[in-house]
């Protein structure tokens, strides 16, 4: 029992969701056939560890049958059957909850049923106190506009019933535009998704339409075009417009500046989840471009990035999501390689009680683990890693580097190339990492390796070459700290 799909359920439910559960089970509009509620209430008194080792399948079927015999293979069926059926409930209970929580879905589903009853007073009604809603709500995410055509779809059918063709056909073409800039958001932003799924995921789409689209157009000449006749939503097409031009040129650095500048200036337009998407791409060109050479200025430019995310409480999908960890992640490690010590404490002691509680003691750990390595106190880094657990991939290679880093600056030689052999094993083996990971693994592997050899066995000479093919080395993990180590050895 403790392992079945329901419990499962029951356990991802907060305590309010719980007691609406409850509210909706026993309704009869929506539990419909068997009376499944004792069952929810068998099972509520376990909730929310759910390990106690009274329940069982013979706990659950006695506590509802205790006139009926349990053991045979007919009681068995018959409790699969109740849990099967209470799942099904609670999966309805979530499509409830995410409808409950869409208000412009439920309006636009609440207008159809207002036209087809020729309500049209109330139709009318609505449809204005649908429009405030989506216009004090504007998210500038494709979605948004995909909101705003459903909306004139359900006022198009109206006009054409009352004989209004006039507001029918300005409806049709209002529906032509959100499409279309639906469409040219996401379009644009093809560019840059291509090349994170190639690297996260290993991933090379085929024929892509949306992309095929925009590589047809005379794109300059159709961005001045919406620019002259549409300036209401003209902001939000020329950010995805830079940042498809960003990721086609990322040597051009001027798109860059571009798109902070144009981003910055239009946060009232966007909601939370575009803010938390564009900061996102901003950290990521930064990233991409301290990988190509170290530039110092970027460097500055992430932490920037980081700490405006942090201050704008934009650092999260949804303010009700818990701080996904690849992001705390790297406000960690990006705080730590610039020194930022002080921040950083602050940035964990206040936000790491967000993380996903199933993650969190780890992150913590590691947190702290970069902590006291960029204080210099490398005992201590070393004691807070010793407490971090191997279970998330996205921990094994970050471990082993800062592993290696304190190692070395304890001059644990014999430690250092037993962990360089294990990280070397490591992108071999797995099917976790892609190419692009694989790669700077390796490449760390190596020059640490020559760095470890150049230490115990000086020679100037080689010290220069190995400073040059690091400093011009593309894929590199913790380029900053080796460039550093090998000028110490000079």
């Amino acid at each position: 029992m403790k392992d079945t799909k329901i419990i499962e359920f029951f356990k991802k439910l907060s305590k309010e969701e719980l007691k609406e559960f409850e509210k909706f089970t026993a309704s009869p509009y929506f539990s419909r056939g068997r009376d499944l509620l004792p069952m929810l209430k068998i099972l509520k008194q376990f909730y929310p560890e759910f390990e106690n080792e009274k329940l069982s399948d013979e706990f659950v079927f006695r506590k509802l049958f205790p006139e009926k015999k349990f053991g045979d293979e007919k009681s068995y069926s018959l409790l699969k059957t109740y849990t099967s059926e209470l799942y099904k409930l609670g999966k309805e209970f979530l499509a409830h909850l995410e409808f409950d929580n869409d208000n412009n879905r439920k309006n636009y589903y609440l207008l159809n049923q207002l036209r087809k009853k020729k309500l049209y007073k109330e139709f009318e009604k609505e449809y204005k106190n649908s429009i405030e809603i989506q216009e004090g709500a504007e998210t500038g995410a494709p979605e948004d506009f995909l909101d705003k055509y459903f909306l004139n779809l359900a006022f198009v059918e109206f006009s054409v019933d009352n004989g209004r063709y006039k507001d029918a056909f300005n409806s049709i073409f209002l529906m032509a535009d959100y499409l279309a800039f639906a469409a040219l958001i996401r379009g644009f932003r093809l560019t840059e998704i291509k090349i994170v799924a190639k690297n996260l995921a290993g991933m090379k789409p085929g024929f892509i339409p949306s992309e095929f689209m925009i590589e047809s157009l005379d794109e300059e000449k159709f961005i001045e075009g919406i620019k002259k006749h549409d300036t209401k939503y003209y902001p939000l097409i020329e950010i995805s417009y830079i940042i498809h031009k960003m990721t086609k040129e990322p040597d051009k650095r001027e798109f860059y500046f571009d798109l902070k500048k144009s981003f910055f200036e239009h946060l009232n337009l966007l909601g939370q989840s575009e803010k938390y998407m564009l900061f996102g791409i901003l950290g990521s060109y930064c990233i991409g471009k301290i990988e190509e050479n170290d530039r110092s200025e970027f460097r500055k430019e992430l932490f920037g990035i980081y700490s405006s995310c942090i201050e704008l409480g934009v650092y999260k999908w949804r303010k009700e999501d818990d701080f996904q960890m690849g992001l705390f992640r790297n406000i960690v490690v990006t705080a730590s390689s610039d020194g930022e010590t002080e921040w950083l404490e602050n940035f964990i002691q206040k936000y790491s009680g967000e993380l996903n509680v199933n993650y969190r003691e780890n992150m913590i750990n590691y947190s702290l683990a970069n902590l006291y390595f960029a204080k210099g106190e490398f005992e201590k880094a070393l004691d807070y890693l010793g407490r971090v657990k191997y279970d998330m991939s996205l921990f094994k290679t970050d471990l082993k580097n800062i592993y290696f880093r304190i190692y070395y600056e304890l001059n644990y030689t014999e430690q250092c190339f037993s962990v360089l052999d294990s990280m070397k094993h490591y992108a071999a083996t797995s099917k976790d990492l892609t190419e692009f990971f694989k790669k700077r693994i390796n490449n760390f592997v190596r020059y640490a390796t020559e760095l470890l050899k150049n230490k115990s066995n000086f020679n100037n000479k080689n010290i220069d070459m190995l400073y040059h093919k690091v400093e011009n080395e593309k894929h590199i993990d913790s380029r900053s700290w080796l460039l550093s180590k090998i000028k110490n050895l000079k």
